[in-house]
């Protein structure tokens, strides 16, 4: 089963500040660091509870190998980067 993903806009705003962030120490650095985040998502799509349970409904997602996590809401079949 395939599930939906929903990122919330200050979600996408975090994301765009990181991109934004290691684009400017390394060219290059921030699109990795997108193609990163875009794997994991695919990942979370097909198997939502591989991540971390940190409390109740709330998982976490880390961006490897940056030091950057993503939490993450389950709400039924879907989840929402927070």
């Amino acid at each position: 089963m395939k599930y939906s993903v929903e990122v919330k806009e200050s979600a996408r705003d975090n994301i765009t500040e990181a991109f934004l962030y290691y684009e400017s120490k390394l060219e290059d650095l921030g699109e990795r660091f997108l193609r990163a985040w875009e794997k994991q998502q695919e990942s979370l799509q097909q198997e939502p509870n591989l991540h971390q349970k940190k409390y109740k409904d709330f998982r976490q997602l880390i961006i490897k190998p940056y030091p950057y996590h993503i939490y993450l809401r389950n709400r039924r079949a879907s989840y929402c980067g927070l």
